[in-house]
């Protein structure tokens, strides 16, 4: 008897955080990740990743306690150079048959002078490294979110490309930088 009571009151709390909350899905067809690194430390070299699918959960009350959890088919890389997209699906760089996900799962959402950061842990070929979003003005993100059943956010951050073993080889990417900036344009359809 005590062991129903005590699930019924954990239910009822779980619920009542739900109440506090509201849920939204990334649209896949509507959300691009844009990323550019210098080649031959002179041209940068940009590209997208999309079939982006994930969700948002927005603590109405705290924004901190919201969370973001998003995985990137590996296979939709597009550098608009398709012997330059296909050397970087093999196992030189994203080895997408082996890997075919990029996964991104927030650990924790602060602000910092009225920006919002999501810290949170990406993998990317099985390799997992801490990483933080900035998403820009909360005022405006917590307006949209309260005001509509669609948004669009643009988080953006740098990555090292070498820390998750995206390096063929170090004489085929000794032109190419290791720090690879990231745009994230996503859009949020309320649930």
């Amino acid at each position: 008897m005590k062991m129903t009571l005590l699930l019924f009151a954990m239910a009822i709390a779980m619920l009542a955080n739900l109440a506090n909350a509201s849920v939204w899905n990334i649209d896949p067809e509507k959300t691009v990740v844009e990323f550019k690194v210098k080649n031959m430390k002179v041209f940068t070299v940009g590209g997208t990743f999309k079939s982006v699918t994930g969700e948002v959960v927005v603590d109405e009350k705290d924004t901190a306690k919201s969370a973001v959890s998003a995985e990137i088919d590996a296979k939709t890389v597009n550098t608009g150079n398709e012997k330059r997209d296909e050397h970087l699906r093999t196992a030189d760089f994203l080895d997408v048959a082996h890997h075919n996900k990029l996964k991104f799962v927030s650990n924790r959402i602060v602000r910092d002078k009225n920006r919002l950061k999501i810290h949170g842990d990406l993998t990317i070929r099985g390799k997992t490294k801490g990483v933080v979003l900035d998403a820009g003005d909360e005022a405006v993100i917590e307006k949209a979110l309260k005001e509509a059943t669609h948004c669009k956010i643009t988080a953006t951050t740098e990555i090292n490309r070498t820390d998750f073993g995206v390096d063929n080889s170090k004489f085929l990417s000794s032109g190419i930088g290791d720090n690879v900036k990231i745009t994230l344009s996503i859009e949020l359809v309320k649930r």
